[in-house]
């Protein structure tokens, strides 16, 4: 049986409007109305996403841009983990109250990226990147 071939970037804008539409998410907008400098040229603006801080991540039909300027394509990202790289680690209350918004995404050269404070946008954000790691199995 093969898999849906379905495009990640509307995987993605699948996946928020639904979380928009049901009150989960506030903090993102899916194919928003303004443009943003910062995306590479020929880039497809899908999402942009506000975080705590007031800064915003903009995703697109092909990969984000991170917090360091440095765009990371969906096909670069081996895996994505909340809270913590370490499976093995014990999650109190404590540090899921205060990093609950975190998810550290590990890139195929082995390199981490670390998303903070992406409040209530964390969850349709891990279930996308999951899907991707899904979707790459043969």
């Amino acid at each position: 049986m093969s898999k849906a071939l379905t495009p990640p970037g509307e995987k993605l804008e699948f996946i928020f409007t639904k979380s928009l539409k049901n009150g989960w998410v506030h903090n993102a907008m899916v194919r928003p109305h303004y443009f943003c400098a910062r995306l590479p040229a020929g880039e497809e603006f899908v999402l942009d996403m506000i975080l705590k801080t007031g800064a915003s991540i903009p995703f697109t039909a092909t990969g984000f841009l991170a917090p360091d300027n440095r765009f990371v394509r969906y096909s670069d990202i081996k895996r994505a983990d909340w809270i913590s790289e370490n499976h093995f680690m014990t999650i109190t209350p404590k540090i899921k109250q205060g990093l609950f918004d975190r998810l550290l995404i590990t890139l195929m050269d082995g390199t981490l990226i670390q998303l903070d404070d992406l409040d209530q946008a964390v969850f349709p954000l891990l279930k996308f990147f999951r899907w991707l790691d899904w979707s790459k199995q043969p």
